[in-house]
């Protein structure tokens, strides 16, 4: 392997780190706030801009994908993006004291 290929390998292997990171905090975030309004807790257990930081991270991970400038395990479709984008909203929603959908 020449010297010069090392530095984007690891550019990338980084890239993956952090991307997986990412969805590990959204994935919890998820299950933490989708918890709390199943129980109608009044605190929902996760910092709003935690939340908006690790959403729009992980969209902008999987948007990375979708246009080949990263590599996740698993296909990433612009339908996917939606459904995050859509969890990101409800979920920004649901912070900042607004509606919540019925049980």
């Amino acid at each position: 392997m020449a010297h010069a290929d090392r530095p984007h390998e690891q550019d990338l292997e980084d890239q993956l780190d952090w991307a997986a990171n990412a969805e590990a905090c959204a994935v919890g975030y998820i299950r933490t706030l989708a918890g709390a309004i199943e129980r109608g807790d009044a605190e929902p257990g996760v910092d709003p801009s935690a939340w908006e930081d690790t959403m729009a991270a992980v969209q902008w991970a999987m948007m990375e994908h979708v246009h080949g400038r990263a590599r996740w395990p698993s296909p990433i479709t612009l339908e996917d993006v939606e459904r995050m984008r859509r969890v990101h909203v409800l979920g920004s929603a649901a912070l900042s004291g607004g509606e919540r959908s019925p049980s």
